[in-house]
């Protein structure tokens, strides 16, 4: 079974760093994050969507959002992880709508890794991904995916129409039309990988957003639970304490 990662858009900030990470070992997961793991020193195998490849000092893997995918340790490993939101690289992230890379891992002895000082600057964090993004553009070939042949992912399909409608119509009666899927085969087949319903899923991730938003805006809470897709305030609010547990008022507090 996948595991379903909640906090995709991470509780405080779209930006995360976790460095010096010694042999790891992380069954397959998946979120709407970029995620790149850089080996510092020893060797990690990185499986990406099935396919598994082991990399050593060096050298990285650039995850990209809804790419289901695990790390192992077989002897030591020392890396660093940096997970980023799509939205603090709106360019690559464009690019990559109409240009596909035929893989993931790519040698980055180039990049320096940001320093603990740096890491609540804005722009030299965005200076970082980008340099991240820019490696991976050089190193890694892409084709033209409006020119290639359409091969269905049918997860990767459902996940894209979350994230591309979770504010409006995000229902799986819409879904299943649009892709041309039984209704019932689909919500079978979306519990059996992730592990929870349709809806279910739909709901956290609206939730995630609106903890995004609440520590990351001003705006009013009104104002997130319509920008995350809930009909009602009271909805919003019923949701938001069945998943965190506390008010999105506290939240915002806290």
């Amino acid at each position: 079974m996948i595991k379903y990662e909640k906090n995709r858009f991470g509780m405080e900030k779209p930006f995360s760093i976790h460095r010096n990470k010694k042999n790891i070992q992380f069954e397959a997961h998946l979120h709407r994050c970029f995620e790149f793991t850089y080996v510092e020193d020893g060797e990690l195998t990185v499986e990406i969507e099935g396919k598994s490849e082991t990399i050593s000092k060096g050298f990285g893997a650039l995850i990209l959002p809804n790419q289901l995918h695990s790390y192992k340790t077989n002897s030591y490993s020392l890396i660093s992880v940096t997970i980023f939101s799509p939205e603090m690289v709106g360019q690559f992230t464009k690019y990559l709508e109409n240009n596909k890379p035929l893989g993931n891992i790519f040698e980055a002895q180039d990049l320096e890794i940001i320093s603990e000082n740096d890491i609540n600057n804005t722009f030299i964090i965005k200076s970082y991904l980008y340099k991240i993004c820019g490696l991976f553009t050089e190193k890694v070939p892409f084709i033209d995916s409006r020119e290639k042949k359409h091969i269905k992912n049918l997860m990767h399909d459902m996940l894209t129409f979350i994230d591309e409608n979770y504010k409006d119509d995000c229902s799986l009666k819409t879904l299943a039309k649009k892709i041309g899927y039984d209704y019932a085969y689909l919500s079978k087949f979306f519990i059996k990988s992730i592990g929870i319903n349709f809806s279910e899923y739909v709901n956290q991730y609206r939730i995630d957003y609106a903890c995004y938003l609440l520590k990351n805006t001003n705006d009013t809470i009104t104002e997130i639970s319509h920008s995350c897709g809930f009909g009602t305030i009271r909805s919003f609010n019923r949701n938001f304490i069945r998943i965190c547990g506390i008010t999105p008022k506290l939240y915002r507090k806290g």
